[in-house]
């Protein structure tokens, strides 16, 4: 892979970039930044704030101090996610998206187009995932799924060597190794690499954009930040979410890269240029086949309406397309609304029942408000989709003790994680607080969007590497989070831990019990 900065990048160099002692990091932060290093927040912004560290790579920077522990990490990541896979070999795909996307994958096999079942050509989902399925099925054989989890569980590993970049270059070595420790053995995402789901690649994806920004910003780099784009735009082909994002980090950008005011904006706009570039053609395909103008998808504007109408549930909008049938559905209400819909291609029902959703939202504040709450704590639920999975025998039958310490340990992985993952973010000291900042935003933007729309737990998994390096912040911060005074960010961390209890008690006792008690 070749990535333009100044000539070639190679893998050596990526993995190497971060591996300066430790020594020599807290030198360089007491006593300042060598000639071309990373501005310091007083030379960005004109205030006095202890330096960020050189990012740029140098003889000493090559030294590999942490590429040790960093390959003993993935050796056994590797032994994990091979005992992992051996569980799932030979169980067929259960859940409705995954049976999509092999029922896609294999019409392209066979077609060489995006066809529903009926031979139609379909805009209905974001078209890399697929496409990356139809290339295992034409190397190893239509519906071998074994292989797309092999190479799924191969590219969460990829993640884990980009997290330990990210982290040694936001914060410390020691903080990307814990942070890559803690998403290598991530309970949740082990088992999603054995599902024929888009959460691996897009996860991969998310993570690298951040990373390639993070590079750009450090080292003032065009080049890194036309890479990044392209990424965004590939991440775009796998969740439509990420188009959506790519103008707010546009914007983010103009804050967070340094020099004049026409530097920036080049910075921004050749972001924005490289990712329309990459999703332009698979944009122009769907706005010829559906009439409109469709950039990724048709699945926008019904996911609008589903979590925004008038017979929208407060709990598990998610599922809405499932709980409400009938004359209540939301193609029913559209029918109701507008009269037949035939001739319509699906991207123009598709806006029809964008401007429903956000017509409805504007015209009911209240309700509205009241949803994007209860969607935002949906967002962060405990780790259930595999529980459930196994629940209902989805890769065979599995005996009570076996199932509760699975259970019990992706539920308690994931709670550790998360309270960690609040405390870090409080107390969190990167070399520059604009890291801080492109890692909040990747966090906090799809979970706005997530909450306004409608949230699943399986939602949080492309987030969770940065989360992990918040975990990892957490513990290496121990004995500043003991003895810091005032302790105004210790009870603040807590308190957004009980926040967060206090959300999964509710789910537990308005949802879960609810439903156990309804079928007694």
């Amino acid at each position: 892979m070749h990535l333009p900065l100044e000539g070639q990048f190679h893998l050596p160099q990526f993995l190497a970039s971060a591996t300066e002692p430790a020594e020599r990091e807290g030198a360089r932060l007491r006593g300042g930044l060598p000639s071309g290093g990373l501005p310091s927040r007083r030379m960005a912004c004109g205030e006095g704030v202890a330096g960020a560290a050189d990012s740029r790579p140098t003889e000493a920077a090559r030294t590999p101090s942490s590429w040790g522990p960093l390959l003993w990490i993935l050796v056994f990541g590797a032994i994990v996610r091979l005992a992992v896979w051996g569980l799932f070999a030979g169980a067929d795909e259960q859940i409705v998206d995954a049976q999509d996307y092999d029922r896609l994958a294999v019409g392209l096999v066979e077609t060489g187009s995006y066809v529903t079942p009926a031979g139609n050509l379909s805009s209905l989902r974001p078209p890399l995932y697929p496409w990356c399925v139809s290339i295992g099925y034409r190397l190893f054989g239509i519906q071998n799924f074994e292989a797309i989890r092999l190479g799924q569980a191969a590219l969460s590993l990829l993640t884990v060597v980009i997290v330990f970049r990210i982290g040694a270059l936001a914060f410390s070595e020691r903080v990307g190794l814990l942070g890559a420790a803690a998403y290598c053995f991530y309970p949740s995402a082990l088992g999603f690499n054995n599902l024929i789901l888009s959460e691996t690649l897009f996860t991969f994806l998310v993570t690298l954009s951040v990373w390639l920004v993070a590079e750009a910003i450090a080292r003032e780099s065009l080049g890194w930040l036309l890479t990044a784009g392209l990424v965004l735009g590939l991440g775009a082909l796998v969740r439509s979410i990420l188009w959506l994002f790519a103008p707010a980090l546009a914007v983010l950008l103009l804050f967070l890269c340094t020099g004049t005011v026409a530097k920036r904006l080049a910075m921004s706009a050749g972001m924005l240029v490289a990712f329309a570039i990459t999703i332009s053609p698979w944009a122009y395909r769907n706005t010829q086949v559906q009439k409109t103008l469709t950039l990724i998808d048709v699945m926008g504007g019904r996911n609008v309406m589903m979590g925004n109408y008038e017979h929208t549930p407060l709990e598990r909008s998610w599922a809405t397309i499932e709980l409400v049938q009938g004359d209540r559905s939301w193609i029913s209400v559209l029918r109701a609304e507008h009269g037949s819909l035939q001739g319509l291609t699906q991207g123009q029902i598709d806006k029809l029942a964008m401007r429903h959703g956000v017509r409805y939202m504007v015209e009911h504040p209240g309700v509205t408000l009241q949803r994007s709450l209860v969607r935002g704590f949906n967002f962060w639920q405990l780790d259930r989709t595999l529980i459930a999975g196994m629940q209902s025998g989805f890769w065979g039958q599995v005996s009570k003790p076996v199932f509760l310490l699975i259970a019990i340990m992706i539920v308690g992985y994931y709670a550790a994680l998360a309270f960690a993952a609040l405390f870090g973010i409080v107390f969190a000291q990167p070399r520059d607080w604009r890291f801080h900042i492109l890692l909040l935003a990747n966090i906090g933007f799809p979970w706005l969007v997530h909450s306004a729309i409608f949230a699943h737990s399986r939602y949080h998994l492309p987030v969770m590497p940065l989360a992990c390096l918040y975990l990892a912040v957490a513990f290496v911060s121990l004995v500043r989070i003991q003895a810091e005074r005032p302790r105004w960010r210790l009870w603040l961390a807590c308190g957004l831990c009980a926040v967060l209890c206090l959300a999964w008690g509710r789910e537990l006792w308005m949802v879960d019990l609810a439903q156990m008690s309804s079928r007694l």
